[in-house]
């Protein structure tokens, strides 16, 4: 992401284990199951612009509902400098 209220200098996330080995390698030519959603960006983008009920954020983001760990989600005060929710409560 770029732009001026952008947090950046940050690697969200965890590296994947891209082995063969990997439990979340579903083939031997390492076709990987993500361990963070495409939504779980989109997640504190909808929420910088306002959306803060879960439920309208789970109408906007369908996918959230199959990742029931909210780890696997940004908030926008993880992504903008300007941003208001705290970052889910993740062991």
């Amino acid at each position: 992401m770029m732009g001026v209220d952008v947090n950046g200098g940050q690697i969200l996330g965890s590296y994947p284990d891209v082995s063969e080995t990997s439990p979340m390698a579903i083939t031997k030519r390492c076709l990987m199951i993500p361990t963070v959603p495409y939504d779980g960006m989109w997640n504190g983008v909808a929420q910088w612009m306002g959306v803060k009920d879960e439920s309208r954020l789970d109408a906007m983001l369908p996918h959230r509902k199959n990742f029931p760990n909210k780890c696997n989600f940004f908030t926008d005060s993880q992504l903008f400098k300007s941003g208001t929710t705290p970052a889910y409560d993740c062991p």
